[in-house]
């Protein structure tokens, strides 16, 4: 049976193309169309800790918990167990966890808020297609300072090509309401304006859009992978421009301007 579902696991991963767009997977995940079930997940380095909310065969509320998801290929895979232990209105007794191996979980990134998962439970495998889970849209309206990194190549000329570091200022006006955005992106060299479509996906935002600045540079913008903590925020940007056609992948992270 272990060996049919390594190889089951295997396919799965092979099937599934992991995005290049996001690395940071910790996120409430579940399947909009099956609402009373997700998957909660939590990662540090290259490693998934995931803790799986299901129903049992009597329509009862079941837990399942993946304490070891390393990295294989393109997605993470680690033993799936499930677990007893002494009522909550009780005092705790440690003796009294038990914890069961059931069998092996997979989750494959799919896209920057997708993903595929499969698991074995005594013998039988499930797959599913689950999704971050947004319940809270983030206000990013503010005033940003922080660093920028580019990597920019294909220009024109080609000594506008090569890796290159700048502070900024970054004033956003987000309408959370209308999924609207725009704002002011402020270097030594140059100041560009951006407007375009806000998009939340659990932890995550993407922005798509276009900019222009007073360098001359102008063109579509794609900012994603942005994480958004209150008084810090970060995103990775890609750029195409369309005066000189250098293409642009950079990241930049900030903190708000009115932090104490």
């Amino acid at each position: 049976m272990k060996r049919i579902f390594a190889a089951a696991l295997f396919a799965f991963c092979s099937f599934f193309s992991a995005t290049s767009f996001a690395s940071f997977w910790s996120d409430l995940w579940s399947n909009p169309n099956e609402p009373g079930w997700g998957i909660n997940i939590s990662q540090q380095d290259q490693t998934l800790f995931a803790t799986m909310f299901v129903y049992g065969a009597d329509n009862r509320p079941l837990w399942f918990v993946a304490s070891d998801m390393a990295r294989s290929g393109s997605g993470y895979i680690g033993d799936l167990f499930i677990l007893s232990g002494p009522a909550f209105f009780n005092t705790f007794n440690p003796n009294g966890v038990g914890i069961r191996k059931v069998g092996r979980i997979a989750f494959v990134p799919t896209s920057e808020g997708a993903a595929g998962i499969s698991y074995e439970v005594d013998g039988r495998t499930i797959t599913k297609n689950i999704e971050r889970q947004t319940f809270k849209n983030p206000d990013l309206t503010d005033t940003w300072l922080g660093n920028y990194r580019q990597r920019i190549s294909g220009c024109n000329t080609a000594s506008n090509n090569g890796v290159f570091n700048e502070p900024f200022s970054l004033r956003i006006n987000d309408s959370t309401t209308s999924k609207l955005i725009n704002g002011t992106f402020t270097t030594p060299t140059q100041v560009c304006s951006f407007t375009g479509t806000r998009n939340n996906l659990g932890k995550i935002f993407n922005i798509i859009g276009t900019f222009s600045c007073t360098s001359g540079s102008r063109g579509p913008m794609t900012i994603f992978n942005g994480q958004y903590l209150e008084t810090t925020i970060s995103a990775r940007i890609q750029l195409t421009n369309d005066a000189n056609r250098c293409s642009v992948d950079g990241f930049f992270a900030g903190t708000t301007a009115f932090a104490p």
